[in-house]
């Protein structure tokens, strides 16, 4: 346990020099591109790959939204 407050914080291995280890939980945060309303926001355990939750943050923007993304930017 990391933190008594806020027991889901993981540890996070950023494999960096200055700053080898974060703690906290990976969010994903989805928002428009024009007016940059957020429009999902989803928090994933586990420190997956940068790459695997994109599919269930549209996935999650789909369900509230009812829209599907036609375009999307990732960073």
């Amino acid at each position: 346990m990391y933190s008594v407050h806020a027991p889901e914080v993981e540890c996070i291995a950023k494999g960096k020099a200055h700053k080898p280890y974060e703690f906290g939980v990976k969010v994903g945060v989805v928002s428009t591109s024009k007016e940059n309303f957020v429009v999902g926001m989803k928090a994933f355990s586990g420190n997956p790959y940068d790459g695997h939750p994109l599919s269930a943050s549209l996935e999650q923007v789909h369900k509230l939204t009812g829209i599907v993304a036609r375009e999307v930017y990732v960073n």
